[in-house]
């Protein structure tokens, strides 16, 4: 799965497409789920649920379509939309994109392909900081509003948000095989499932 900044990215992309209006609200469910892991990486048993995870992607994606039919006029819309997304694009990523990742990775001197991938992803995300609609997209992000979904709580939420606008995160990387023409396909992908999901 990827880190923050390719879930908003995704989110970014989702709400164009989409015309969705409350696009702060988006974008911070878009995040959320990963707000389980503010303080360290969290155990399997509050990650999972954060994420309505199965180690089945078929039965993981149902997970996310019976929440959202469930949730529907509960909670705001878009940040609905936004924490579903999160989860779709971390089933897409882990079903078509992964391993086609792991495979491009050489053996890294001195590092393991799984710190290697994590470097590719977070140098990516830090080279998409430095683009126009990652400056439009946190300058929304800045107006979004925490609310408690799922096992997350608002405090958690907002502690996640901040992190992201002061880039408080991980930065990898100067990535050797990660680009655009590996992950434009993979935000269609994410597109295309999400839009499914949510049209019954």
């Amino acid at each position: 799965m990827p880190g923050p900044i390719t879930h908003l990215k995704a989110a970014y992309i989702f709400g164009e497409i989409s015309e969705i209006k409350d696009k702060p609200q988006l974008y911070l469910g878009a995040i959320v789920p990963d707000s389980v892991n503010v303080y360290g990486h969290a155990p399997m048993n509050k990650r999972w649920p954060a994420h309505l995870r199965n180690a089945n992607l078929n039965i993981w994606l149902s997970n996310a379509k019976a929440f959202y039919n469930e949730n529907k006029g509960k909670i705001s819309e878009e940040y609905l939309l936004g924490y579903i997304l999160h989860i779709v694009t971390d089933i897409v990523w882990d079903k078509y994109f992964d391993d086609k990742l792991y495979a491009l990775i050489s053996e890294p001197l001195g590092e393991n392909k799984k710190t290697a991938r994590w470097n590719e992803i977070y140098g990516f995300e830090q080279k998409q900081l430095n683009l126009p609609w990652a400056d439009e997209m946190l300058k929304s992000l800045k107006e979004a509003r925490p609310l408690a979904i799922s096992t997350l709580t608002e405090d958690i939420i907002a502690v996640m948000k901040q992190s992201v606008l002061d880039n408080d995160i991980s930065k990898g990387t100067e990535p050797q095989v990660l680009n655009d023409d590996f992950m434009n396909p993979f935000f269609i992908k994410v597109v295309e499932v999400m839009q499914n999901l949510i049209k019954n």
